[in-house]
Order: structure tokens, then sequence, then C-alpha cells
């Protein structure tokens, strides 16, 4: 649920701030039906903006109480941090659309206040995030890294939704200035994208180890999808068009990378849904015997860097052993709602397993080894390690 809230905030932001930096600094000269069609997407993203805005808090109230009090809402709203930003966000949408400036070109006066007013609506975004709680660098690369991933992802949008028809010396010239923001555009998001992981992940177990890490490496795939796409489009299609040759194929190109970005919006959702992991790892070493329906178990947990590492017996007193397919472990966190943490298991030899796990967060945890007919529960502590960088 928190993941669709998400990615239907970064859906609105492409089309209310990006479709505004689109219609100012993109956009070729259009007919009043593709410019209705422009507002109209406008206005679809700045409601979308308040709807995830106000769903996000509705979500943050009903996990203190597991209700919605209304009371308890108005408090939250107007008393939290969380709160404060939704309220700014929902009052800066409302300046973006009712003082006009989304929607046209304008002055370099009204250029300077849409821009003001889009980095204010993309500060209350990352004040709420990850980084708004890692201090004041990673808060602004995080607005930087959102104000270059909407603009260009917004023209983007925008342009394979509504290219000129008929002019191709149009389409040539703002494709040029797509491409030319997409350029500086890939530079900034990558420099604040590196910074961010050098912030968030302690290593490369934490990339490769757990749910958060390996969101963002399912977003960096398509992002490099996305690029690949681009440099095509730039590089083979979009010359084609220049000397005199159809679009058709290069706008078909545009809204395959526009796609391939709205995907990346919504891995971007689920990524931001989820708390970057800590290093945390078990501090000691654990014997243990467990008696699951009619398997014995017996194993110990050792400490590993982020986590622990893992090997287990299963056998009936009378000798048999288990399906490997159908011997399955995890790690579940005691007194916190979060999912599970999957133990990749092998076999070793007939009956024994080994595996390895890295943990998000410190505190108590229950790793159960799922058996058929039977399960057995371990409890362990794993402690946050300091320094790790």
């Amino acid at each position: 649920m928190e993941a669709g809230v998400r990615t239907a905030l970064y859906l609105g932001a492409v089309l209310l701030a990006g479709g505004g930096f689109f219609a100012r600094w993109i956009a070729p000269p259009v007919d009043d039906a593709t410019a209705r069609r422009l507002v109209n997407g406008l206005h679809v993203g700045g409601g979308l903006i308040v709807f995830a805005s106000l769903a996000d808090v509705v979500l943050a109230v009903y996990g203190l109480q597991a209700r919605l009090d209304l009371d308890l809402f108005a408090g939250y709203l107007g008393g939290s941090r969380h709160g404060i930003a939704t309220l700014l966000r929902i009052g800066l949408v409302l300046l973006l659309l009712g003082s006009g400036l989304v929607g046209s070109s304008g002055n370099a006066v009204s250029g300077a206040a849409f821009a003001v007013a889009a980095l204010g609506l993309f500060g209350t975004i990352s004040w709420t995030s990850h980084a708004g709680a890692a201090g004041w660098g990673p808060l602004l690369a995080d607005v930087v890294h959102l104000a270059c991933a909407v603009g260009w992802g917004g023209a983007l949008v925008y342009f394979a939704a509504l290219p000129p028809r008929g002019h191709p010396d149009r389409l040539a010239r703002a494709a040029r200035r797509l491409s030319a923001v997409g350029a500086a555009g890939v530079v900034l998001l990558v420099g604040t994208g590196l910074y961010a992981a050098f912030v968030h992940l302690w290593g490369v177990e934490a990339l490769t180890g757990t749910t958060y890490g390996r969101a963002l490496l399912y977003k960096l795939g398509l992002v490099v999808a996305v690029w690949s796409v681009a440099a095509a489009n730039r590089w083979r299609l979009l010359p084609t068009v220049l000397r005199g040759g159809s679009p058709t194929s290069f706008v078909l190109g545009v809204r395959a990378e526009a796609a391939l970005l709205v995907a990346v919006f919504a891995l971007t959702g689920t990524l931001t849904s989820q708390a970057p992991p800590e290093r945390a790892e078990v501090r000691e070493s654990i014997s243990f015997e467990q008696q699951a329906g009619d398997w014995v178990v017996r194993g110990r947990l050792d400490p590993a860097r982020g986590g622990f590492e893992i090997r287990f017996t299963a056998r009936t007193r009378a000798g048999d052993v288990p399906d490997p397919s159908r011997v399955r472990v995890l790690a579940e966190m005691i007194g916190h709602r979060m999912p599970p943490v999957h133990v990749p298991v092998q076999q070793v030899t007939a009956g024994t397993f080994r595996g390895r796990a890295v943990l998000p967060m410190g505190g108590p945890w229950q790793m159960e080894i799922a058996l058929p007919d039977g399960t057995a529960r371990v409890h362990l502590l794993a402690l946050r390690v300091e320094g790790v960088r």
C-alpha cells in the first residue's frame, strides 16, 4: 500500500512539475487541442499529489492505533513534520495550478517563480524521505536528484504523448532541447545517486542481500535500459528526422523510453517505502536443537558481515532426510512490522544445509526453519554495528 502511494506521489510530480518544465522550456508551439490535453495532464498530476499525500498521512495515523481517528489525524497533520510537509505540499500544488505558473511559457519572472515553487514541492517530498533524516547534505542531494528526474521525466512523458504533427522541424528542435536536458540530467542523476548510495548502503552485502538493495539494483537496471533507448533515439532515429525522414520511428522510440521511465518511478516508490538497511550483526554464535514435527533440527548460527551464517541438519529419528525443495528458512523481526527476510540455503550433504542472511535492522529476530509437517524456531539478537564506513 505504501509503495503504491509513493509511486502515485512521484507520478503526480512528473505530470505537474515535469509538465510545467515541458511547457516552459521544451514544448514546440502546439494547437489548442494539444494545449488542453497538456493542461488536463497538469491537473491530473496535481490531483495525484494531493491524494497520495493525504493517503500517506492516513497510513501513518492508522499505523499508530490500527484505526483511523479523525482527532489524531488532524493533530498529526498540523503537529508533525510529516503532516506539516503534507500541508505545504498541497499549498504549493494549489499555488502552481491556481496562479498559472504551469501550462504556459511565460516570462523570466514567472519562470523563476515556477522553479522556486517546484523546488519547494520537491523539498517537501525529500524532507519526509530517508534523505530528510540523514542531514542537510543528503537532503539537498535528494532534492537535486528528484528535480532532475522529474524535469527530464515529465518532459519526456509529455513529449511522447503530445508530439507535434506535420511539423518535423518543430519536432527536431524540441527533441534537441529534450536531449540536452537528458544529457545534463544524466550527469546530475549519476552524481547524486552515487552519493545517496554511499549514505544509505554500508557495503556490497547491503546491496545484494536486502530487499532495499535488490530494489535499487532493479531500478538501476531499468535506468540503464532507459539510457540505452534514449541514446538510440538521439543518435540513430533523430538524425533520420533531421534529414527529412518520417518521424514515426523516432516518436515510437520516445514512447518506449517514456514507458520505461514510468516503470523507474514505480520502482522508486517501492524503494522509498522501505527503510535503508542498517548493518546489524549477530554478535555471538548460537547452537540450537529443535523438534519440528517428526524432524530433529540441530544447527549453529555464527556472526557474519551484516547478519549471520547458518548450518543445520534435519533428520527424523528413523534417519530420513527432507526433500531440499521443501526446506524454507525465514527470519522475521519480533515486534516490528516488516517483510520477512528470506534466507537462501543450499544442501551440502543429504539432510545438511548451509546459508547466509543479511539483516536490514538491529533488534530481536526469530528464525523459522520450515520443513515438511513441522517448523523449528530460533530466537536471536542482532546488534547495530556503528561506524561502518
